[in-house]
């Protein structure tokens, strides 16, 4: 029952926090990021347009032989001392 009277004053104090009109906003004035001497001062450039073709043909890159992942030789055999576990 604590908790429950603990977290209703939580809430409260939440609710109540927000109405208390002390937003400062931006009291130094300082320029947003978008505003010219902000943190973003230049707008962004498209350099180029890309574009994907899935059916065009391999360049040479492509087709160079990569090698594979290694694959283990053989399974490793259970460890001495432990049984193994058999589904049914």
């Amino acid at each position: 029952m604590t908790y429950v009277k603990v977290a209703m004053a939580g809430l409260f104090a939440l609710a109540v926090s927000g109405c208390s009109g002390v937003s400062d906003g931006n009291p130094n004035g300082s320029p947003y990021a978008g505003d010219p001497g902000g943190g973003i001062a230049v707008q962004p450039l498209t350099i180029g347009v890309v574009s994907y073709d899935p059916y065009a043909p391999l360049d040479a890159a492509d087709k160079a032989a990569t090698s594979p992942a290694p694959m283990p030789s053989i399974i490793p055999a259970a460890q001495p001392g432990r049984t193994p576990r058999h589904s049914m």
